[in-house]
């Protein structure tokens, strides 16, 4: 299921063995249970169906969202609609890996390793929870669906893919059904992948993409407040100003990013995350 995902990190030299094997375990593990996901996965869809959410909430609650709970560096997942809603039906319908796997590599991960290992987890693990919610159809549940850190940070969104407020999905709080979807077209699990990166959001880090539709490739990269777009010879380069009092020039260049992005994905242009930019 994460071949090409682990081809490609493999092919950076970046990371060590030890990592890569670990990584694989673990990638292992999550495949095995894939069916198993899955199936939960349907029957929460059925479930909060937006127009079963006045059945489901609370009296006094008027919330639009599914939320799955997890705390940082824990990879299990419950559903609810709110703080304290946790729904008994599907506690931990994803179980965390640890102590569920033997390990193939005893060696333990050197410390200078461990950031990165843990951000190659996250994403993989959103990117395989996320093609699970995708293959299950989980956006005709017509409501925002998103996962929650220690009880507090909105973090991660299945309609788009990405993370909190670079997503479109963050803000939608009208008590009404939704296009669950940016999408008109299922992405692939390596698509997926490049959504799960967290640099989009970072202002000193660059992000670079390419996208392909018959045998034509285009360039896309963001770095601090500047977008550019590399297409048939021709280069749109867009520096971003801020639109409030303070400098956010950088939130206003990911969403043009990610909006640009999105017609590109929805124009059939295949996304693929470009190596050495893995995380």
């Amino acid at each position: 299921m994460f071949e090409k995902i682990i081809q490609r990190l493999e092919s950076t030299n970046d990371y060590s063995e030890d990592l890569i094997l670990k990584i694989k375990d673990i990638c292992n593990y999550w495949s095995s249970i894939s069916d198993s996901t899955s199936s939960k996965l349907k029957e929460i869809v059925e479930k909060y169906q937006y127009e079963n959410l006045k059945n489901i909430r609370r009296d006094d609650s008027q919330t639009t969202h599914l939320e799955f709970w997890k705390d940082i560096g824990v990879f299990s997942l419950s559903p609810a609609l709110e703080d304290h809603d946790i729904d008994d039906d599907f506690m931990l319908f994803v179980e965390d890996f640890h102590g569920k796997i033997n390990f193939s590599n005893v060696n333990e991960i050197d410390d200078d390793e461990l950031d990165i290992y843990y951000e190659l987890l996250d994403r993989i693990f959103y990117t395989w929870i996320s093609f699970l919610w995708q293959e299950c159809d989980g956006s005709k549940s017509g409501i925002p669906t998103c996962t929650i850190e220690n009880n507090s940070t909105r973090m991660f969104y299945f309609n788009d893919f990405l993370f909190d407020n670079i997503s479109s999905f963050h803000n939608e709080w009208f008590d009404k059904r939704i296009n669950g979807t940016a999408f008109n077209r299922r992405l692939e699990l390596e698509e997926i992948y490049a959504r799960t990166n967290r640099n989009i959001k970072r202002a000193n880090k660059t992000i670079n993409w390419t996208f392909e539709q018959n045998q034509e490739i285009s360039e896309f990269t963001i770095n601090h407040n500047v977008t550019i777009f590399k297409s048939s010879g021709q280069i749109d380069e867009v520096i971003h100003k801020p639109d409030t009092n303070y400098d956010n020039s950088h939130e206003v260049a990911a969403k043009y990013f990610i909006k640009r992005s999105n017609e590109l994905i929805n124009d059939n242009w295949k996304l693929e995350e470009n190596v050495g930019n893995t995380m």
